[in-house]
């Protein structure tokens, strides 16, 4: 395995963990908006990422601490993967 493949598996192994912890706390909040308002909800919220994505790469001033350019870029990812499940379930219904 290259030193990518191991990086790539490791930041992966990353976004599950974050992504258990949060349904943990918050239920599963996504599943249910995009059910309550359709996919466009998911779309405002990958949006939303995008915005401060682009806010931290232009300001280079981070005040939430917890919300650093790699975090971002994990919960943006991790926002595509869900509404990838979010298609695939709706496929399975």
């Amino acid at each position: 395995m290259t030193n990518n493949e191991q990086l790539f598996k490791q930041i992966e192994a990353d976004m599950l963990s974050t992504y258990v912890d949060k349904n943990a706390d918050y239920g599963d909040s996504f599943t249910y908006t995009c059910d309550k308002f359709g996919l466009i909800a998911a779309i405002i919220r990958l949006n939303d990422k995008v915005n401060r994505l682009n806010s931290i790469i232009k300001n280079n001033d981070i005040k939430v601490k917890n919300e650093s350019l790699e975090d971002t870029l994990k919960d943006l990812a991790n926002s595509c993967i869900m509404t990838l499940i979010y298609l695939k379930n709706g496929e399975n219904k």
